[in-house]
């Protein structure tokens, strides 16, 4: 509901204050168009069991051991005892929240302990919320494509919406149900009578982390053979910024691919670059393509 309320209103504001401001030219989407229903299908599961496992697992790593640590050495109701007003709790969570990227999935398991801690429900809130919409990434394509306008409205609306909802959480909605909620996440007092559904969604979770870093290993090892294979190919590589998961490799590959001087584009996410190969590449072009898809080529 937050979500909804926060992206309607936030859009809504955004076409009234950029009204006259001239559109940009969409990019026609056909790297599928030749796809049978069974490798779209298969397109499917690998995107949801493998490219998105790889996105979030890191991230949902660093949040439980970060959880289990806090859970481990910050004293039990710390939040109560220093009698923090809520709406206080918030501002200072979401100073905190907005210069750091929390991943939404690793943010989860922190928000579950710290109402363990003692912070309000809704600061949690804001921690979810605030978060995840407000990394560097996120903005800095945001400025690009929409404009400095569109940004600063995207930024109003979620501290707007994270503040609103957390007072309406903490003034409207019993504690109980989320410190209940945060118990159950965290298996807090329950750890002696775990589920078979528990044990077997772990060991399947683990399956695909590990699986997902296996593939993401071989497909390097796979690059670099194509890479001496191509050696004698003209290569260029170039520095992108705004890159965060695999949707925007894909979407970064599947356009330079379009070009009709290049004949294979490569997305190293870790090293936030492109490689180029075909024959006589056309550097500009390049950067355009790049630059038009809402990331910075430097």
């Amino acid at each position: 509901i937050a979500a909804l309320v926060t992206g309607v209103t936030g859009g809504i504001i955004t076409g009234v204050v950029t009204r006259d401001e001239k559109g940009s030219e969409s990019i026609r989407e056909d790297v599928n168009e030749n796809r049978t229903l069974t490798q779209k299908i298969g397109d499917v599961f690998r995107y949801g069991f493998v490219e998105f496992i790889q996105d979030i697992s890191k991230w949902l790593v660093i949040g439980l051991v970060l959880a289990a640590i806090i859970s481990a050495l910050v004293p039990n109701e710390l939040f109560e005892m220093i009698n923090m007003p809520p709406l206080l709790q918030m501002l200072v969570i979401l100073v905190v929240s907005i210069p750091l990227y929390i991943c939404a999935t690793g943010s989860i398991p922190l928000a579950a302990v710290l109402i363990l801690k003692g912070i309000s429900p809704g600061a949690a809130f804001v921690l979810l919320m605030a978060g995840p919409a407000t990394n560097a990434a996120t903005m800095t394509m945001i400025g690009r494509v929409l404009g400095k306008k569109s940004l600063f409205v995207y930024l109003a609306t979620i501290i707007a919406g994270a503040l609103g909802f957390g007072l309406i959480i903490d003034y409207f909605l019993p504690g109980k149900w989320f410190t209940e909620i945060a118990q159950q996440h965290l298996m807090h007092d329950h750890g002696d009578h775990l589920t078979w559904l528990q044990i077997t969604s772990g060991i399947v979770l683990m399956a695909l982390i590990i699986n997902g870093y296996i593939q993401k290993y071989k497909r390097s090892k796979e690059n670099s053979i194509i890479n001496l294979n191509n050696a004698a190919m003209n290569v260029i590589t170039i520095k992108v910024e705004g890159m965060t998961c695999n949707h925007c490799k894909a979407n970064v590959e599947n356009n330079l691919k379009k070009l009709p001087f290049v004949k294979n584009a490569e997305v190293n996410l870790a090293e936030k670059t492109a490689s180029v190969e075909g024959d006589q590449l056309e550097i500009d072009k390049i950067r355009e393509t790049i630059d038009g898809l809402g990331y910075k080529a430097l």
